[in-house]
This record gives C-alpha cells, sequence and structure tokens, in this order.
C-alpha cells in the first residue's frame, strides 16, 4: 500500500514540476514577444 502510495507521490510531482516547466517556459516566450512587439 505505501508502495502504492509512493509512486502516485511521485507521478503527481513529475506532473506538477513538468506543469511548472510549462507554464514558465510560456512565460518566457511571452516576454520575448513584448521585447520585439511591445504593444
Amino acid at each position: 500500500m505505501r508502495n502504492c502510495y509512493d509512486s502516485l507521490l511521485s507521478a503527481a510531482a513529475v506532473t506538477a514540476n513538468c506543469a511548472y516547466g510549462i507554464n514558465n517556459m510560456l512565460h518566457d516566450q511571452i516576454h520575448c514577444l513584448d521585447i520585439f512587439f511591445p504593444f
């Protein structure tokens, strides 16, 4: 049972980390666009 819980926890951590990385990447791209096209 504990092993199952641990793998669920690590899967959730990986998913959260991935989502955070994608969010940061999008934010950086938007910032890049702001530099080239400042509206």
